[in-house]
């Protein structure tokens, strides 16, 4: 029997708004079942809200309404936590240095941070949530400095954050340097990785490393892709079309394919006009549907009522991979590049792992290695979906979660 908890404030960056950490949407829904009241806390809001949201979800717009105002009082009054902030980037950061070096843009991200917490912890008080209720950022962002500053002050008792990928890897930032990351791990309770991949480099950081833990977030078992061995190869991919996720590559390789393939992509972006340049480009055995900007349901029902044979991603940068998952969650095996978290998804038992550095014939000579492959069973997909049950079950991984949260 699940034991429901009274509480859980969450500040995310858009959620439950539509177009912000949609990747968490079964996360929440997981919570919502395990606390009597989930509250979120949004950053920016849209325009739209995520449908059919369970009963004891409760949106409160006090940050995203907030207007940030130049205010050096509100420095001095919080000088301490100030000077200890400036401290622990400068000197417990290897890359301190950049800080100093864009001072003051660093320091205006310190003035929104004491600002919003002001915002918030008049929130608390006005409507008496309590300093034991479980406190949790969705990233590290502004969002856990806001709690960073309400555990300063003892106006909560603890908090968590997530890191999923641009707030992990110091690279992917300029000058090599993640703001605030010294405070952030200081001040928190718990600090939850997305992945392994994460983890490990986190770690070797050795910034309180015994705070770090592992969940991966997780999807619900939804069924198995009806596979048909008989029926034309097809071939699935879903992402945004951005540079990064080299939607490119895979139509340039289709352009290699010399068998009869039906590929269906899921996503929009910038990229769109390029992608249905080349996928008009390719040879009549190749059909491409380019579905553009679709609902999660549409996936879902796509991959329960049509046979596909495989799942190809070709990001040259992911955080764990929530794509791949879904598509490995009906047993649909996957290509997918060395990077990030995708080797924890893809392995011997779940499809290939490529090169970061693979061309567009060698992403071809894989997919058609793969079509005459044993890989392309219905024996071996059973070995893909139990993959996913056994790593990336929502149910299971949530629970973890709340026990990590509230330990």
């Amino acid at each position: 029997m699940v034991h429901i908890k009274k509480r859980i404030v969450i500040i995310t960056e858009a959620y439950p708004y539509t177009g912000g950490e949609q990747f968490l949407y079964n996360e929440f829904i997981e919570l919502s079942k395990r606390y009597e009241e989930v509250v979120f806390f949004p950053l920016n809001k849209r325009d739209t809200k995520v449908e059919n949201l369970p009963e004891n979800y409760v949106i409160n717009d006090t940050l995203s309404n907030f207007k940030v105002a130049p205010s050096n009082m509100l420095l001095l009054k919080n000088s301490l936590f100030v000077c200890l902030t400036i401290f622990m980037e400068v000197f417990k950061n290897k890359n301190g240095g950049y800080f100093l070096k864009k001072f003051s843009q660093h320091l205006a991200g310190i003035k929104q941070g004491l600002q919003l917490q002001k915002q918030f912890n008049a929130e608390l008080v006005s409507l008496q949530y309590g300093p034991n209720d479980t406190y949790l950022s969705t990233w590290m962002n502004v969002g856990s400095m806001v709690l960073a500053i309400s555990k300063f002050k003892n106006q909560i008792k603890t908090f968590s954050f997530r890191v999923n990928g641009f707030d992990i890897f110091d690279e992917r930032r300029d000058g090599n340097y993640m703001p605030y990351q010294a405070i952030n791990f200081k001040l928190a309770s718990n600090v939850v990785v997305l992945s392994k991949a994460g983890f490990k480099h986190i770690k070797a950081k050795n910034i309180y490393p015994h705070k770090l833990s592992v969940n991966y977030s997780g999807l619900y078992d939804r069924g198995v892709n009806l596979f048909d061995a008989s029926k034309d190869f097809t071939l699935v991919s879903c992402s945004n079309v951005i540079p990064l996720k080299r939607v490119h590559l895979l139509a340039e390789a289709l352009l290699e394919i010399d068998f009869k393939l039906n590929w269906i992509h899921f996503g929009d972006g910038v990229e769109m006009s390029k992608i249905k340049t080349i996928a008009q480009s390719l040879p009549e055995n190749i059909t491409a549907q380019i579905k553009g900007s679709v609902s999660n349901a549409e996936v879902i029902d796509f991959y329960l009522n049509n046979s596909v044979n495989l799942f190809v991603h070709p990001s040259e940068t992911e955080g764990l991979g929530m794509a791949i998952i879904e598509a490995q969650s009906f047993g649909i095996p996957a290509i997918g590049c060395d990077t990030g978290g995708v080797p924890e998804i893809i392995n011997d038992t779940t499809g290939k792992l490529v090169s970061i550095d693979v061309n567009p014939e060698q992403l071809a000579k894989e997919i058609t290695t793969f079509k005459n492959s044993d890989k392309n069973s219905q024996e071996y997909r059973k070995k893909t979906k139990q993959h996913f049950l056994d790593n990336f079950y929502i149910v299971a991984n949530n629970k973890k979660l709340v026990d990590t949260l509230n330990d």
